[in-house]
């Protein structure tokens, strides 16, 4: 009865176990299909889904046949869920492998072609596994044991292309799981700690089915691997929603430095180049193979002006002249500084972009923005002839009635703030048409150029003569009352009526007469003053010409 009671304590244990290992392997499944679905569902534009999903499924899929292994009974049907569980097995592990390629920056090896070329063995393996009864290259022999609700496998022996199916799958887990590594150790924390999660799920997979695979502790009847991937699936689960695998996914650094445009080379501390993009190869004329490893003063000999840049600890940036195969090129080079806290400069990032083109256009454009400023400059002073000319008479050189207007208005607003008086003189030959009608215009036009010199000679520098019409003239006297006005004006009078004018040796007798006004004191508007001093010349030509007329009364006679 002793003996009795232990056996049965004994099957209530086994079955007890057997219910959680069944329990295990159906979580085990539930959890891969929903990660599976998730990823789809939510994380579509991912780059990490196309290959994350359909790992999960496969890892479903081989969970799921297990299941139905533990519970078939009869050879045929066993050996018919064995044959399906190598289905998922087979195309889990290429899944894996790309996914760890994505996931580690190695995306150069993921084109189409190494896909298919990574695929070939798992469909290969799938094909002999569903014909293994024809040629049993994947199971040659299979002892079972009955006596328990779950299958017993008592031993298992494989065949040559199961050996070379497991070599396969552990070349690229190993491969994986150093990818993994890798990023785990040398990472930005967040994607560290995506790269440590999932190498912790998955080194019990490679563990537990070494443990299967190799039969290592037979009198272990259960298959370990559910085990291994429930624990996959639990650290792929945390690393999704804890660690944000699929809304913060890693890009590669190799991968941008790659598509790099601008050339980037790197140096360690010791200035040997360690590192060179397609693109600083492509500038420089480089190939990596020759010349990672080596000296840069010997690799980059002909360009040593890098070198004295990367003294000191400050970042650079600066123009550079190289000479690339013959030819001169201009770039604009960046000179960052890798430092440790403690060892001090570990390295040097170069990154050099060619701007040789765009300086010569730079150049172009200045030189072209010379030229026109060149012309630009010769339109104005040709437009200030211009306006010199307009505002002046073509014959006397004196400024005319345009200029008159803007330049009285101008003096009576400075006269106004300085407080001092403006006058102002209007001119008339005496008799000018009896000139030209006797002697000719040519001799009025050479009086005219004459008496403009006399005037030049009486005035201030500061005054103003205006030829406003034929004969008629304009002194504009600045700071002058009407006393010191009459004053000038009867100079003016004066040197006209003693200097002697000829024509052709002929002496001509001219005369002037001057009519006076003063602003502000014969009117509050500069046009009254004129229009006063215009009265007062028509005054002195009407008591005998040859006269000087004040506003109000005369001078002299």
């Amino acid at each position: 009865m002793k003996g009795q009671s232990i056996a049965e304590k004994d099957a209530a244990m086994n079955a007890t176990w057997q219910n959680i290992y069944i329990a295990i392997v159906l979580v085990s499944a539930a959890i891969s299909g929903t990660l599976a679905v998730i990823t789809l569902r939510f994380h579509r534009r991912n780059l990490l889904t196309r290959f994350f999903a359909p790992m999960m499924l496969a890892v479903a899929e081989w969970l799921i046949t297990s299941y139905f292994v533990c519970l078939s009974k009869g050879d045929h049907n066993t050996l018919l869920w064995i044959y399906a569980r190598y289905t998922g097995l087979a195309l889990m592990v290429p899944c894996f492998a790309a996914f760890v390629f994505q996931l580690t920056g190695q995306t150069r090896w993921l084109t189409r072609k190494n896909l298919r070329l990574l695929f070939v063995i798992p469909v290969f393996t799938i094909l002999v596994s569903w014909s293994n009864d024809l040629h049993g290259l994947m199971i040659t022999d299979i002892h079972y044991s009955m006596d328990q609700s779950l299958l017993y496998v008592d031993s298992v022996t494989y065949g040559a292309y199961f050996w070379i199916h497991t070599a396969y799958c552990y070349a690229f887990m190993l491969v994986g799981i150093a990818l993994l590594a890798r990023k785990a150790l040398h990472s930005f924390s967040l994607y560290r700690r995506q790269a440590t999660i999932i190498l912790l799920g998955v080194i019990p997979i490679v563990v537990v089915s070494v443990i299967d695979a190799f039969l290592l502790f037979p009198e272990f009847k259960h298959a370990l691997s559910p085990i291994g991937f429930a624990i996959s699936g639990i650290a792929f689960f945390d690393t999704i929603y804890h660690h944000r695998l699929m809304n913060v996914a890693p890009i590669a650094r190799d991968l941008l430095i790659e598509c790099l445009s601008d050339g980037v080379l790197v140096l360690d501390q010791n200035n040997t180049l360690v590192d060179i993009n397609p693109a600083a190869e492509k500038i420089l004329h480089l190939k990596a193979e020759r010349i990672i490893g080596c000296a840069g003063e010997e690799v980059l000999s002909p360009w040593k002006e890098f070198f004295p840049l990367l003294q000191g600890r400050a970042d650079v940036r600066t123009e550079i002249n190289l000479n690339v195969e013959g030819q001169e090129k201009i770039f604009d080079l960046r000179i960052n500084h890798a430092v440790d806290q403690n060892a001090g400069i570990i390295g040097h990032l170069i990154i050099i972009h060619e701007i040789t083109h765009r300086k010569h256009m730079e150049a172009q454009l200045k030189q072209k923005n010379a030229l026109l400023q060149e012309q630009l400059d010769e339109i104005h002073a040709l437009h200030s002839r211009l306006q010199e000319q307009a505002a002046r008479d073509p014959l006397t050189g004196l400024y005319n009635r345009r200029n008159l207007g803007e330049t009285l208005k101008t003096d009576k607003e400075l006269a106004d703030q300085e407080h001092y008086p403006l006058s102002i003189l209007m001119i008339d030959i005496d008799r000018f048409k009896s000139i030209n009608d006797h002697y000719g215009h040519q001799c009025g036009d050479q009086a005219l150029v004459w008496l403009s010199e006399q005037f030049g000679k009486t005035i201030r520098a500061n005054d103003y003569i205006y030829r406003i019409g034929g004969e008629e003239f304009l002194i504009l006297l600045r700071n002058a009352n009407p006393q010191t006005a009459c004053q000038r004006a009867e100079s003016i009078r004066n040197v006209v009526e003693t200097s002697d004018f000829c024509y052709y040796g002929q002496p001509i007798d001219l005369s002037v007469s001057i009519g006076v006004a003063t602003y502000p004191y014969h009117g509050e508007e500069i046009d009254s003053v004129i229009r006063a001093a215009d009265k007062a010349l028509y005054a002195a030509k009407a008591n005998g010409r040859n006269r000087v007329q004040v506003c109000g009364g005369t001078l002299k006679e």
